[in-house]
């Protein structure tokens, strides 16, 4: 990030490292995160009485929050645009979705990954079938 002159009037006259300006949806986000958070409280309550009938009345959703965007950073300094966002606020592409196995016998599953032999594909080699590989 570049450095931002003091605004004019300024006494000290010294650059300044500009933080990241503030995101106008930021409060809009957090809404949409108790949104959903209270989404799933009545959710689990509800399965916790094994889904008995009547099933819970879920607040609507407010209609300042229909069509919110994502808002995270792009490469291009832009916000993304996306409106197809998680429960986090997020889209799939800044929403960070899987950091990898948790449990034990997942990460052992991951880690034997590639050390088995793979079978051999006949158009990796040579890039063509030969005769006696074409299925008929």
């Amino acid at each position: 990030m570049r450095p931002i002159r003091a605004r004019e009037g300024s006494c000290t006259g010294k650059t300044t490292m500009n933080a990241m300006p503030t995101d106008p949806d930021r409060e809009r986000r957090r809404r949409w995160r108790e949104y959903h958070a209270e989404h799933d409280r009545l959710a689990n309550e509800w399965r916790e009485r094994g889904y008995q009938y009547p099933p819970p009345v879920y607040p609507p959703l407010p209609h300042d929050l229909i069509g919110l965007t994502c808002g995270a950073r792009t490469r291009a300094g832009t916000p993304c645009k996306l409106t197809s966002i998680y429960r986090n606020g997020r889209c799939k592409l800044h929403g960070g979705l899987s950091t990898g196995p948790t449990s034990a016998k997942g990460k052992a599953r991951s880690a034997a990954n590639g050390w088995a032999q793979k079978r051999a594909n006949p158009m990796r080699t040579t890039g063509k079938l030969s005769s006696a590989d074409h299925v008929s």
